[in-house]
């Protein structure tokens, strides 16, 4: 889990793709033989007048985690500012 202060959704999800990529150009080296590394992310974000619970965020973060993993390897979220359809997907540019 990572916790960003005072940024905002579309913020929190543009450093997850940035990471997300990182990782994945990034081969994992174990002796002689490369591994390539994939990540998925899950974001939601909340505004302090939203008053937002610690167990509604982290259930947030978690479901966008989850529809990140059944979409394969992408930067999803969930919940407040993530629009109408609660589940945003950031498209891969590789």
């Amino acid at each position: 889990m990572l916790v960003m202060p005072g940024i905002a959704l579309e913020e929190a999800m543009n450093r997850a793709e940035q990471a997300r990529r990182e990782v994945f150009r990034t081969p994992f080296e174990v002796g002689e033989q490369s591994i390539d590394l994939t990540v998925s992310v899950g974001v939601t974000a909340s505004e302090p007048r939203e008053a937002s619970t610690a167990e509604w965020l982290l259930y947030s973060a978690d479901t966008a985690l989850y529809v990140a993993k059944a979409e394969g390897n992408r930067v999803e979220s969930f919940g407040i500012g993530a629009g109408p359809d609660a589940a945003q997907n950031v498209k891969e540019a590789n």
